[in-house]
């Protein structure tokens, strides 16, 4: 129907040999393709005819009719005007040259040359089912249907790997109906994951060295002022500063600060460069280690790439869904792959054999507790878009701070799939489109996962154990944390779970009992109350006094100079008022 637009049924002996000659090579004898493909398709067909003679499957004279038949090639009604390689297709393609080039020593066009026309044999890793799911979101244009503001096609890129083999299964290198052959494949593209580094770069590599756990509290208040114009750095994209914040919650929320300090003071970016490129199967291609241009030099390693995802050049949806892959597999990174092997034309010579290549990237105790924590950015956080139902499943969002580039990289049992959305010319998308990646990562997956079984992630090997703690010190509670001055009974403690070993052992030294008058609140500088109280003075009857606990902190430097919400509940905060912070209601001795 597609070369001759009728049934088989109706086809002649030429147009018969015409069309099973094309399977033998499709890029060199598919008409469509070019004239000299056509040329070729027409020798290869009478080698047809004539072997076909030769084994009496006809005579000379139907031999020589068929051959003197002049084929038209003409399409059915609905079937497309042009041939073009898919996404997965041209990816392959380059795959191999490159792998042939390498391993056979060939030019780059002796190489080209044997893929389109030397009859080799290349068995891919495709999966034609999952595919048609990619395919059924990224053809249809309403799933992008916002154009910049210069008119620019919103785009997008998707890589899906089987977690399993750590096979590429499906790819999609652009939005829409593909037009040709060999064209830019944005899955290929280097862009900015944003926060969606931050498990792979911050999180996993803190929790590798044992450096922290979900438990693990951090302040949420600026790194430093190094920010534009000496402004306090970073800001978080919800626009405040929170205070005392555990890395569970942190990374929830995508709480940028957390992600900084955790750089800065528990490992440093050379650490976590050497995670992503030794561990991970990141690129120092891709990862820039150090380059001048124009008198500026640029470097990855350095806290803000690292932390916040705002690299050089950017990295591709590829790396993405490989490294995230380790996570469901409990720490083994599998380097992904297209096709695993490409056999000689003679159909016995091996040229490529594409075994899979593994190794322990981290612990099976840091890919669970990455697990647990990016399950519960699905449910409570900042993927919530992403989620669907009847599936365990985890994963980040990143979002560059001037919102050019959106990402989602999450994963199953099952599959991983890194997602990118974009214009091809940078430009910043509407507030309305911030979790674009993350909707089409469930439009995706969803259908992927259609009938699949729910499945669970790895458990380490230590063994799992609860434990009750104090979100403000991330140790065991003392009565102290149950009455803490902000909420009520037992509100500051959380349970959370740890591979057994990593649990604390100590008692909270954060929080500290101080006597507050009730008659009394703390004013804000629009004279609204606080939530905190004056400290009761000498004079407050006891009736008026009740005993709560604060943070037992002093912020300092580029903390001091911002409002954190928590502050007012501190040490520091209480002892900076001076004599301000006593009862400034009961200020003389009560008549009896």
């Amino acid at each position: 129907y597609t070369y001759f637009g009728k049934p088989v049924s109706e086809l002649s002996l030429a147009e018969s040999a015409s069309l099973i000659s094309i399977t033998n090579n499709p890029s060199a004898y598919d008409p469509y393709i070019s004239e000299r493909s056509k040329e070729r398709n027409k020798e290869r067909q009478e080698l047809v005819l004539y072997k076909m003679c030769e084994l009496g499957y006809i005579t000379e004279e139907e031999k020589a009719a068929a051959a003197a038949e002049e084929l038209v090639f003409v399409r059915g009604d609905g079937e497309k005007s042009t041939t073009a390689y898919t996404y997965y297709e041209d990816q392959l393609i380059r795959d191999v040259i490159a792998d042939l080039q390498a391993s056979q020593d060939w030019s780059e066009q002796v190489a080209t040359q044997m893929v389109y026309s030397g009859g080799l044999k290349i068995y891919s890793c495709f999966n034609p089912k999952v595919q048609a799911c990619v395919d059924e979101v990224y053809q249809n244009l309403e799933n992008f249907n916002h154009d910049s503001s210069t008119g620019q096609q919103l785009q997008s890129a998707i890589t899906v790997i089987d977690n399993e083999t750590g096979n590429v299964v499906a790819v999609a290198g652009g939005v829409g109906e593909k037009s040709g052959s060999l064209l830019l494949n944005r899955a290929l593209s280097q862009r900015q994951p944003g926060s969606a580094i931050k498990p792979l770069a911050v999180y996993a590599p803190a929790l590798e060295y044992g450096l922290i756990t979900p438990a693990t509290v951090i302040d949420d208040s600026p790194y430093n002022n190094n920010g534009t114009n000496g402004a306090a750095w970073p800001v978080n994209s919800f626009g405040a500063y929170r205070g005392l914040t555990n890395v569970y919650t942190g990374l929830q929320n995508s709480v940028n600060t957390l992600a900084v300090k955790i750089m800065g003071d528990y490992i440093t970016p050379q650490l976590s460069f050497d995670f992503l490129t030794q561990n991970l199967g990141f690129s120092t291609d891709h990862l820039v280690i150090r380059r001048e241009s124009n008198g500026t030099v640029y470097s990855d390693i350095d806290i803000a790439p690292l932390a916040l995802g705002g690299l050089t050049d950017g990295i591709t949806t590829l790396e993405m869904a490989a490294a995230y892959a380790s996570f469901p597999r409990g720490g083994v990174y599998i380097a992904p792959r297209t096709y695993t092997k490409v056999v000689a034309d003679d159909g016995v010579t091996v040229l490529l054999d594409n075994e899979q290549e593994s190794s322990i990237a981290m612990k099976d105790s840091t890919a669970w507790y990455i697990n647990y924590m990016l399950r519960n950015a699905m449910i409570n956080g900042t993927g919530t878009y992403a989620r669907f139902d009847g599936m365990t499943m985890a994963g980040k969002t990143g979002t560059t701070s001037s919102r050019k580039d959106l990402y989602f990289a999450g994963y199953t049992p099952y599959y991983t799939a890194a997602v990118w959305s974009g214009y091809d010319q940078p430009e910043r998308m509407s507030s309305s489109l911030q979790q674009q990646s993350a909707v089409i990562w469930n439009k995706v997956m969803s259908a992927i996962h259609q009938g699949l079984e729910n499945a669970s992630f790895p458990e380490p090997a230590a063994g799992l154990v609860q434990k009750t703690v104090c979100l403000d010190s991330g140790l065991l509670p003392t009565d102290a944390c149950r009455h803490d001055a902000r909420v009520g009974e037992d509100a500051r403690l959380t349970t959370l779970t740890f591979v057994r070993g990593d649990e604390p052992t100590e008692f909270c030294d954060v929080h500290v009992d101080r006597t507050v008058c009730l008659d009394s609140p703390l004013l804000n500088a629009s004279g609204e109350p606080t939530g905190m109280y004056h400290l009761a003075g000498e004079f407050c009857p006891e009736e008026s006094k009740r005993v709560v606990s604060i943070l037992d902190i002093a912020r300092e430097g580029a903390a001091a100079s911002v409002t954190v919400k928590d502050n007012k509940f501190t040490t520091g905060h209480l002892d900076a008022l001076g004599a301000a912070a006593y009862c400034d209601v009961h200020t003389t001795a009560q008549s009896t």
